[in-house]
């Protein structure tokens, strides 16, 4: 009797185990089709698909999103703004020294008003190359900040990546819409005069790219060119990220603050203080 109780036993955790392992075979099978069931990129902007949109948010994980880097930093890039960041500061005072330096009052703003809860995140649309004019660079190297940096031009995304900052980078633009888009996109403008959603903008700086509202292929005589950018919402790449506290919120968007903040959905993504850059 004895041993037939222990073939019961033996029999009975074979069973579990067969069917234990078919049940998580069918969830990973349900989950690929899943995957397969996704649209497009142009068509979850056909759709409008929401911000919140499980492939959406996945799409941005897997084709976009760029994770903190672990390697020594790297802060000479191609550009000629870098010479203060490239060049090792000697001690906390130098740093602090900064001429050209608007962190220094989101530091302020943040310290004094905004309680500490663990490490501090900034999110910062317009990061360029992540060192030219950056206003977290100094946060995350000195002060053990992290957060996301949002760069739509391939050219400063690029060096973005291998200046190996703390921090996830996402190949996108910020969207105007609470959905994805698809944006026309100047990579370097060559003219004094940007033309962009029917007003004039002048003194442009050489490197810094524009969204437009319609395509031009020659703008005060100069030849330009222009690419078709993927537009995300900011929540969604807050939710690829895994965050949703931001310390700090720089936008460096030329102009079009106003509408990306208004798609984010304050109830579910809390921003201590933010800061508009214009150059």
């Amino acid at each position: 009797m004895k041993g037939f109780s222990q073939y019961l036993n033996v029999k009975s955790l074979y069973v579990i185990i067969v069917f234990g392992a078919l049940f998580i075979y069918l969830i990973r099978m349900q989950r690929a089709q899943d995957v397969t069931k996704c649209l497009s990129f142009e068509e979850m902007v056909a759709e409008k698909v929401t911000m919140e949109d499980e492939c959406l948010v996945n799409y941005v994980k897997n084709r976009r999103l760029s994770y903190p880097s672990k390697l020594p930093y790297n802060l000479t890039t191609r550009t000629d703004h870098t010479n203060l960041h490239a060049t090792p500061l000697s001690s906390f005072q130098s740093f602090l020294l900064d001429k050209d330096a608007p962190w220094i009052e989101a530091l302020i703003a943040v310290e004094l008003f905004v309680p500490k809860r663990g490490r501090r995140h900034f999110l910062e649309c317009g990061a360029l190359d992540g060192v030219t004019y950056s206003t977290t660079l100094h946060l995350e190297r000195f002060l053990n900040w992290t957060g996301i940096l949002m760069e739509v031009d391939d050219r400063f995304y690029s060096d973005l990546e291998h200046v190996h900052r703390r921090a996830y980078g996402v190949h996108a633009c910020a969207s105007r819409d609470s959905h994805p888009s698809l944006t026309l996109f100047n990579p370097s403008p060559i003219y004094t005069q940007s033309i962009r959603n029917g007003r004039n903008f002048t003194n442009v700086n050489p490197g810094t790219g524009y969204v437009v509202s319609e395509q031009r292929s020659e703008i005060n005589g100069s030849h330009v060119d222009f690419l078709e950018a993927e537009c995300i919402p900011v929540y969604t790449a807050l939710l690829a990220a895994n965050i949703t506290t931001i310390d700090l919120f720089v936008l460096d968007i030329e102009g079009v603050e106003l509408d990306v903040l208004k798609t984010l959905p304050f109830e579910k993504v809390h921003v201590a203080v933010f800061m508009s850059i214009n150059r």
